[in-house]
């Protein structure tokens, strides 16, 4: 095979392995959003219109990462599960009553790889 077809073959194979990391990167700041919301949730009780500072849900969850948990809190945000008030969040009337946020909800099923 000539030089010139193995070119846009590699390239081929970088573009599919950017998308792969772009959806792993998604996946795990979607993740850590649902933690996020979960742990806002386990804070006020799932009550409406309580807010929670962010430092108290990043000490809860031990993050260290400024940038993801600020890249986890945005994704949180435009799925509108979160509202953010300088320093503080609290959850929408979405994010405090969907069954996927509640601290249930990440317990692992008997037998399912841990995420």
């Amino acid at each position: 095979m000539s030089k010139r077809h193995d070119v846009p073959a590699k390239d081929m194979q970088r573009a599919v392995s950017d998308t792969a990391e772009e959806d792993r990167t998604t996946d795990s700041v979607e993740a850590l959003a649902r933690r996020i919301v979960s742990a806002t949730w386990d804070h006020t009780n799932g009550m409406p219109m309580r807010w929670v500072l962010l430092s108290t849900i990043e000490e809860r969850l031990a993050l260290l990462d400024e940038a993801s948990t600020e890249a986890a809190v945005q994704f949180a945000v435009e799925k509108l599960w979160l509202e953010r008030f300088s320093g503080s969040l609290r959850l929408t009337n979405s994010g405090r009553t969907a069954e996927s946020f509640t601290p249930e909800a990440f317990s692992p099923a008997p037998g399912s790889p841990p995420r």
